[in-house]
């Protein structure tokens, strides 16, 4: 057999061979890269950054967006991405434009020595979500996000957020009032480490000088942070007394809906007036990794007290159960509506097909629940954060086992 392999052969081999080893190492030792494998391999709308701008760059779509300053973005106007109400509601995440290569102005030679004292240099806090690791659902994200925002605050580090998983989260958000999005090139060389507390709480970072830190975490002490950092706030974050209030305006100061999502929402033509629920079921035929939530024996209880309110009103349900959401179309009819998105777990499910329209279902979901005049909320971050961006005690209730009216934190 050896015989018949000749030198052409064995070159072709030991190519291959060092191919594969440099994607490893390309992938394993280095998250930003890592995660730029992953982006540009995904059809995705790419908002890049320079140190003036950020740009929406798609196949119809170069436009300079908005100038950035100290951090900052105000008033961000995006033009129109690919109209998606001419697209089938399966196949509409794999429409969306390829990603362009990053969008990088040559930096300014430096001035003079001085400058190249890395103790000048700024530091980074990047919120790390990418497929190394789990992640937690999308309000566990929600929560590490805001979290992280207020300890780079406190630190006085820029800071960044790289989501990779299920797909890039700059699809469906960009930078509101603070610009979130770091050039590579600004990351790339530098000292870094990556710290995960997933489900560990607080981590004391006040000592590290490490330029780049990734930031693993799902903590919910955003307003504790908050309490401890409000002489450090610009204006758009004051004004914060509930842990409510701060998660609404951390959260809002951050992301902006993009493009796409607001096309889709508007596919809905949602009302003013409707009643709606989230149901948190758990452990199903559909998720069955997913720890047990609820019933599904208690959910003609949460139907009969919907309908207790205005019949006018329009009811939607987000749910992560085939059966619940089948069996609301079946009880309210024309009166019904629902995202129709992929149901899926966006951590305990990302690498299934169709992840990433689980992804865009969990997020049109949970804006469609924080416009309601009727919220019930599970128990759960996913829809409890719905309704503090809803910001509205009104009519607010909750749904384990039964039925009782709810508070904010």
């Amino acid at each position: 057999m050896w015989k018949t392999i000749n030198n052409f052969q064995l070159y072709i081999g030991l190519l291959i061979f060092i191919s594969l080893t440099m994607v490893y190492f390309y992938t394993t030792f280095f998250p930003q890269l890592s995660f730029r494998l992953h982006f540009f391999n995904d059809d995705t709308q790419l908002y890049s950054y320079d140190s003036n701008s950020y740009v929406v760059s798609n196949a119809n779509t170069k436009s300079i967006v908005n100038h950035v300053k100290s951090g900052d973005v105000q008033n961000a106007k995006a033009k129109t991405s690919p109209d998606i109400k001419t697209k089938s509601k399966s196949n509409r995440m794999n429409t969306l434009p390829t990603a362009e290569k990053l969008i990088n102005r040559p930096k300014k030679g430096l001035n003079n020595a001085k400058e190249l004292n890395k103790t000048n240099r700024p530091k980074y806090l990047i919120y790390l979500c990418d497929r190394k690791r789990a992640c937690g659902g999308f309000g566990d994200r929600q929560r590490g996000i805001t979290y992280a925002f207020m300890i780079a605050i406190q630190l006085e580090r820029k800071f960044g957020i790289i989501m990779s998983t299920p797909c890039d989260v700059r699809q469906f958000f960009i930078p509101n009032k603070y610009n979130w999005i770091i050039p590579e090139s600004d990351l790339i060389g530098k000292p870094q480490k990556i710290i995960d507390i997933v489900d560990r709480g607080m981590v004391d970072l006040s000592n590290d000088t490490t330029e780049v830190i990734y930031l693993r975490t799902n903590c919910p002490q955003n307003g504790f942070v908050y309490r401890q950092i409000r002489h450090k706030l610009p204006l758009y974050l004051k004004g914060g007394t509930t842990r409510g209030q701060m998660f609404k305006l951390t959260w809002e100061s951050l992301m902006k809906p993009s493009r796409h999502v607001i096309n889709h929402l508007k596919t809905f033509d949602l009302s003013e007036n409707m009643t709606c629920a989230h149901v948190r079921i758990g452990k199903s035929t559909n998720l069955p990794n997913d720890p047990a939530r609820n019933n599904v024996t208690n959910v003609p209880k949460l139907w009969s007290f919907m309908d207790k309110f205005d019949k006018a009103n329009t009811i939607f349900v987000a749910t992560d159960n085939i059966e619940v959401r089948d069996s609301a179309r079946r009880r309210f009819t024309k009166r019904y509506f629902d995202s129709e998105g992929r149901i899926v777990h966006i951590d305990r499910q990302k690498g299934m097909d169709a992840d990433c329209l689980g992804f865009e279902t969990a997020i049109i979901d949970q804006i469609i629940l924080s416009k309601c005049s009727v919220l019930v909320v599970s128990f759960s971050g996913f829809s409890i954060r719905a309704a503090m961006l809803r910001n509205n005690t009104k009519n607010l209730y909750s749904f384990h086992k039964k039925i009782n009216p709810f508070k904010l934190p």
